[in-house]
């Protein structure tokens, strides 16, 4: 009888608990109640089984997406916009900033404006050329430097041998282009 006042007692200012709560918090009372009178305490504990499995199978993943979604896209738009030299937007960085060991955990065939939104946001080669190479010249406008050829390619990080596509080739090329004024690239022999 006092084991099972002690039982109620906790049970009226812990309601709502797992069964694991009420065996941590009295756990001799548990083992003599589980012994002797099984019956009683089945019929006043919650059962584990019915609580956990109503917590993890069921998800809504419609609100999980709109969640996904807003947090993603707001870690995108950050990292896109932070000072300095851009940096590249992949799905490590996206984790970093939403303090997430791992996206790949999520059923993105449930999560399609999530996955949309993450393959829109990452960067590829030739977007990552194109926000440092901005960024390049915003910053040499500022500093009223003109730099030459190799000076510009340090300074993106985009060394000749990246730039050898096409597209970053000509992208660099306009942007000094745009720097210097028309018949000095051709100058500049490096």
């Amino acid at each position: 009888e006092q084991d099972r006042a002690q039982c109620l007692e906790l049970l009226k200012t812990h309601s709502g608990e797992v069964r694991s709560f009420y065996v941590k918090a009295l756990p001799r009372v548990f083992w003599r109640l589980w012994r002797r009178d099984r019956v009683w305490w089945e019929q006043h504990f919650p059962s584990t089984a019915k609580v956990r499995r109503a917590s993890w199978r069921w998800r809504d993943w419609t609100r999980l997406d709109d969640t996904l979604e807003s947090q993603v896209r707001a870690a995108i738009e950050a990292l896109q916009q932070t000072a300095g030299r851009p940096e590249r937007v992949t799905v490590q960085m996206i984790c970093r900033m939403l303090h997430v060991r791992r996206l790949s955990g999520y059923d993105f065939e449930k999560l399609p404006r999530t996955a949309r939104t993450l393959k829109g946001g990452l960067d590829s080669p030739e977007s990552l050329a194109r926000r440092r190479i901005q960024w390049a010249v915003r910053d040499y406008q500022n500093q009223g430097v003109i730099p030459s050829k190799t000076q510009f390619y340090v300074k993106t990080g985009l060394y000749p041998r990246q730039a050898i596509r096409s597209l970053v080739k000509d992208m660099i090329d306009e942007a000094l282009l745009h720097l210097h004024g028309p018949g000095i690239i051709q100058q500049d022999s490096r």
